[in-house]
C-alpha cells in the first residue's frame, strides 16, 4: 500500500508538503493566525509538548513528509508516458509547469490587468473623493475588457432586474433567476447571441452569469433604500459589476456592500503577504506534481488505480488540496484588491481543507460567501415554508448543481452530499463535537481521550464520504473514474487479497482519525482564545 523509496525523498524536497500543511493551517486560516499572534507559546505547547498530540503529529509527518513525496515521481512518470497528459504541460524557464486548468490559467493571465485597473480606480476615487462614481467607471472598464461588446447582454439583464424588480414578486424573481441559469447551459442561446457578431473580450458573456445572478438576486431583495431609478441603476451597477469581485467573487450581500468599512493597514499588509505566500505555494505545487493534467486526462486515473493504488490515493488527496489552494489564491487576490479600495468582502476559505471532520462544517467553510448567500436567500426561506430541513437541503444542492454545470456527475455529487448531511444530522456528530469541546473548557478532568477517540472514528467515516463525493464532482473525469476510485479505496486494485484491501482501509482510517484529532485541537484553541464556536 505504501511503497516508499527513501533515497528519493531528499531529491523530492520532502519538507515542502510538510511546510504546506503547517502554513495552510496556522498562517492561511484567519482564526489560527490570530491565535498564533496572541498566544504563540500556547500553540507550540499544544502541538509539541502534549504526548498524545506528539504521536498524532508524527503520523502527519509520515503522511506529508514521507508518503506523499514518495508518490510524486510515480505521478510525474504516469503523466509523462501519456501523450495527452504530457501535452497539457508547458515548459517555462523554471521547468515544466502544469497550467492545464482553464480557470487557473485564465486567472493568472488576467490578474496583472485586473490589479492595474482596480488600483487605478481606487487612486481615482481618492483623488476626486467620488468613490462610487470611480467604482462605477472601473467596473465598466473591467466589464468591457472581460466581455467586449457582449457586455451589452449582461447590462441588459441587469437593467431588467434593476428597473423591474420593485414590481416583481419573490417568486417572479426566482423564475427569472432560474431561467437565466438555464440560459447559461443552453447551446442554442449561445449560438443566437454569437450570431450578433459582437466582439468578445477575455471571456464569453454567459461565463459571468453565475456570479452575476447571485449579486443581482441580493440587490433585488435588499435594495429597499433606493428611492429613484437613478439610485437603482448607479448603486446596483456599482455593486453587481464591482471590479475586484466581478469575475471571481467573493459574494457580498448588497446591504453589507453599502455599509462596508476599511480594514486597518497592519491587517491589510499581513493579509497581502499571506496571499502572496499562498500563490507561491500553488506555483511550487503545480511544478512539483501535474495534478490538473492528471485529473483532466480521460482514462489515466483508471489506469493508475490498476497499477499503483498508493499513487492513485495520493493523487485524490493532493488534487483536493490543490483545488482548495487554487480557490484560496483566487478569492484572496480579489479580496486584497477590494480591501485596498476600502471594501471588506467575506473570507471565502475559512478553513484549511484538511481541517474538517463534518460534512456540514466543511460546506460552512468552503466558499463561505456562497454558503451564506444560500442560507440567507434560499435555505432559511424554504425552511420557514416547508418546516423540513431535508427538503431545504436537497433544494439547495439542486440549485448549486444548476449554478455550477448541469453534468451527471454533479447530480451524483449533490445527491451524495444531501444524503450524507441528513445522516450526519441523525448521528449528531456536530453536536457531540461541540459538547466535547465544552467539556474540555469547563471540566476539571482533562482526560477526554475516549470521547475524542469516538468522535474521531465517526469523523473518519464522514471524511471518507466527503473526499469521495468531492472527488466525484470536481477531481474525477467520469463515472468510470469514480468506480475505480471507490475500488482503490475499499478493495485495492493492486491485489485481490483481503489482507491488502484491509491494509488500505486501515491506512485511510488512520489518516482521517489523526486529521479529526487535529481538527478538534484547533477548535479547542479557537474556543479558548478567541471565543469562536466550533464549526
Amino acid at each position: 500500500m505504501m511503497e516508499i523509496r527513501f533515497e528519493i525523498l531528499f531529491e523530492e524536497k520532502w519538507f515542502e508538503p510538510w511546510l504546506f500543511f503547517w502554513i495552510s493551517q496556522l498562517i492561511l486560516e484567519e482564526r489560527m493566525w490570530l491565535i498564533l499572534q496572541r498566544a504563540p507559546k500556547v500553540v507550540l505547547r499544544s502541538y509539541v509538548f502534549d504526548l498524545e498530540f506528539i504521536i498524532y503529529q508524527l503520523v502527519c509527518f509520515l503522511i506529508f513528509a514521507i508518503w506523499l513525496p514518495s508518490t510524486f515521481p510515480r505521478l510525474r512518470y504516469a503523466c509523462a508516458i501519456d501523450r495527452r497528459c504530457a501535452g497539457r504541460l508547458r515548459y517555462t524557464e523554471e521547468g515544466w509547469q502544469d497550467l492545464s486548468d482553464d480557470q487557473w490559467r485564465d486567472f493568472s493571465a488576467a490578474a496583472p490587468l485586473l490589479a492595474g485597473g482596480c488600483v487605478a480606480g481606487t487612486i481615482l476615487g481618492m483623488i476626486t473623493g467620488r468613490y462610487k462614481e470611480a467604482r462605477g467607471l472601473t467596473a465598466l472598464a473591467v466589464l468591457w475588457v472581460s466581455h467586449g461588446q457582449e457586455s451589452v447582454f449582461l447590462v441588459a439583464l441587469f437593467a431588467l432586474f434593476a428597473i423591474g424588480h420593485s414590481s416583481f414578486s419573490p417568486i417572479m424573481i426566482w423564475i427569472l433567476i432560474t431561467t437565466a441559469l438555464f440560459l447559461k447551459e443552453s447551446s442554442q442561446a449561445r449560438r443566437i447571441t454569437t450570431n450578433f457578431g459582437f466582439s468578445t473580450g477575455l471571456r464569453r458573456w454567459w461565463q459571468a452569469l453565475p456570479l452575476f445572478i447571485l449579486r443581482t438576486t441580493s440587490f433585488c431583495f435588499d435594495s429597499k433604500n433606493c428611492t429613484t431609478i437613478k439610485d437603482w441603476l448607479l448603486n446596483g451597477f456599482t455593486y453587481v459589476f464591482y471590479a475586484p469581485l466581478q469575475a471571481t467573487g467573493p459574494i457580498m450581500r448588497y446591504s453589507k456592500f453599502e455599509s462596508t468599512s476599511i480594514q486597518n493597514s497592519l491587517s491589510l499588509r499581513s493579509y497581502i503577504i499571506r496571499t502572496v505566500l499562498a500563490w507561491y505555494m500553488l506555483h511550487k505545487a503545480t511544478s512539483r506534481v501535474p495534478t490538473f493534467a492528471l485529473t483532466s486526462t480521460p482514462g489515466l486515473f483508471i489506469r493508475l488505480t490498476k497499477t499503483d493504488t498508493s499513487a492513485a490515493l495520493a493523487l485524490v488527496f493532493v488534487a483536493l488540496n490543490i483545488i482548495w489552494l487554487k480557490f484560496t489564491v483566487i478569492w484572496r487576490f480579489a479580496k486584497c484588491l477590494a480591501l485596498l479600495d476600502g471594501v471588506d468582502p467575506p473570507e471565502n476559505m475559512r478553513r484549511f481543507v484538511c481541517n474538517n471532520f463534518t460534512i456540514a462544517g466543511f460546506w460552512r467553510n468552503w466558499h463561505t460567501s456562497f454558503y451564506e448567500w444560500l442560507q440567507y436567500y434560499l435555505y432559511r426561506p424554504l425552511l420557514r415554508r416547508t418546516k423540513s430541513k431535508t427538503i431545504a437541503t436537497v433544494s439547495v444542492f439542486a440549485f448549486v448543481v444548476l449554478w455550477h454545470d448541469l453534468e451527471p456527475k454533479l447530480y451524483v455529487w449533490g445527491t451524495l452530499n444531501s444524503l450524507c448531511i441528513a445522516l450526519e444530522r441523525f448521528s449528531g456528530l456536530d453536536r457531540a463535537a461541540r459538547e466535547c469541546i465544552h467539556l474540555q473548557l469547563t471540566s476539571t478532568s482533562k482526560n477526554l481521550f475516549w470521547r475524542r477517540a469516538r468522535l474521531s472514528a465517526l469523523g473518519s467515516l464522514y471524511i471518507t464520504i466527503l473526499v469521495v463525493a468531492n472527488a466525484v464532482g470536481f477531481a474525477s473525469h467520469s463515472f468510470d473514474d469514480l468506480f475505480f476510485a471507490l475500488q482503490s479505496i475499499f478493495i485495492s486494485a493492486e491485489s485481490e487479497s483481503l489482507l491488502r484491501g484491509l491494509t488500505g482501509l486501515c491506512f485511510i482510517f488512520l489518516v482521517f482519525f489523526v486529521g479529526t484529532q487535529n481538527a478538534l485541537l484547533v477548535r479547542l484553541l479557537e474556543a479558548r482564545y478567541i471565543s469562536s464556536p466550533p464549526d
